[in-house]
């Protein structure tokens, strides 16, 4: 094996490349960090933890725009959605900046990696680091915490309140995209999906740009209360609703209404699955 070679011949994806690395205004990547067993999405980034030279300790994302080239379908496509996605997430974040309820973006850049072309500038974003989501989090309880559950569910509703009065509405508001830090409490994060009034994206095409195992029931159907953008506001209110009752209950209304009528409508292959 020559030195010349790239690591993208080996099949090394770029973005799993960046342990070690300095990268600008004082960050330094330390470790990768291996995906949780009950965490969901992440398909084309990888995650790590950076230091900064003051001894700050965060998260970083880096994206894998490589994963493109491994699609069966339109490559051309692919990348070029992935491409405006990051844009679009990098401005939002920008007009996010000091809102106590969201999780925003410390820094963001390109990492170089010498030997891995044609892809050897990998784009990432730095974030404070959480202990968690409301997922893992409720997941390692022995006991049910109401008081922290409010105080919680709080939090996220000051955050959705914060992206509405930015004229921005979240589309993807459930446990697992809601993190905890151990002194500031509970912050909304992962604004990819989100829509705004004043900046567009693709995630306007369509009804539900979210996981629909969390959206309101009508809109499986194409159904909206009221049209235009206030439509997404009101699907925000209905996650946030879902959340109470992800606390009390461990599954979204979604889930449990969808669980409900397939048993109804299929009651002799649910009795016998759940024998």
């Amino acid at each position: 094996m020559t030195e010349e070679r790239s690591l993208f011949d080996l099949g090394v994806r770029p973005a799993e490349c960046l342990e070690g690395l300095d990268l600008d205004e004082g960050w330094h990547v330390e470790s990768i960090i291996n995906k949780h067993p009950k965490s969901t999405g992440g398909c084309f980034s990888v995650s790590y933890t950076v230091s900064h030279k003051t001894g700050h300790h965060a998260f970083l994302k880096a994206l894998d725009f490589s994963s493109a080239f491994q699609w069966q379908g339109d490559q051309a496509m692919l990348l070029e959605s992935m491409t405006a996605a990051f844009n679009f997430e990098r401005k939002l974040l920008s007009q996010c900046a000091g809102l106590s309820r969201v999780v925003t973006a410390l820094a963001n850049g390109y990492a170089d990696i010498k030997r891995h072309r044609p892809f050897n500038r990998v784009p990432y974003l730095i974030f404070d680091l959480a202990q968690g989501n409301i997922r893992t989090e409720t997941s390692e309880w022995t006991d049910f915490d109401v008081a922290w559950a409010l105080r919680s569910l709080h939090n996220s509703t000051v955050g959705l309140q914060q992206l509405h009065q930015k004229r921005i509405a979240h589309q993807d508001l459930k446990p697992s995209n809601i993190l905890v830090f151990k002194d500031e409490g509970s912050k909304l994060c992962d604004l990819g999906r989100a829509s705004s009034a004043t900046l567009p994206s693709q995630n306007d095409n369509g009804g539900l740009a979210g996981d629909w195992s969390y959206a309101a029931p009508e809109q499986y159907y194409g159904w909206a209360h009221v049209s235009g953008f206030e439509h997404r506001y009101i699907s925000d209110i209905y996650s946030l609703g879902g959340l109470l009752f992800f606390f009390f209950i461990g599954v979204s209304p979604s889930q449990l209404m969808w669980k409900i009528i397939d048993e109804l409508n299929h009651p002799h292959s649910m009795s016998k699955c759940n024998r």
